[in-house]
């Protein structure tokens, strides 16, 4: 890669970062399961309100497992 490509790449990413930056959660079902309609709802919410960047966090949504023998809060 040229120091031009890399160059352009950097500003491309500083101008997107300089911007709101969204982290939004990833809904769940109650079956564990990706709730895709919220999400898909939560993603267009977020863009229509002018977010230009939006980053994937599996890990901070990501349920715990349910201990064995406990009950669900709900």
């Amino acid at each position: 890669m040229s120091s031009a490509t890399l160059r352009t790449t950097f500003e491309t990413q500083r101008a997107a970062l300089a911007d709101v930056v969204a982290i939004p959660v990833t809904p769940f079902a109650e079956d564990g399961r990706i709730d895709r309609e919220t999400h898909r709802a939560l993603l267009r919410r977020l863009l229509d309100g002018g977010v230009t960047t939006l980053t994937p966090t599996p890990a901070s949504s990501t349920p715990s497992p349910p201990r064995s023998g406990s009950s669900s809060p709900n």
